[in-house]
């Protein structure tokens, strides 16, 4: 005879939920890993753009 612990555990429904759920997590994860890049690399171009303004606008003596 099975315990109600050990067919919980088998449970084909709770197990799918859960694969899901990692899924779910995983693909936010990576969305936001993806940001934080685009992110760090358009505050890249924005101090190169800034540092290019500074260098044209700075008097030459």
């Amino acid at each position: 005879m099975i315990s109600e612990e050990t067919r919980a555990y088998y449970d084909l429904k709770k197990r799918n939920d859960v694969r899901e759920s990692a899924k779910r997590i995983r693909r936010q994860f990576l969305r936001y890993k993806d940001a934080e890049i685009i992110y760090s690399l358009q505050h890249k171009k924005t101090l190169q753009s800034k540092q290019k303004i500074i260098v044209l606008l700075s008097p030459v003596f």
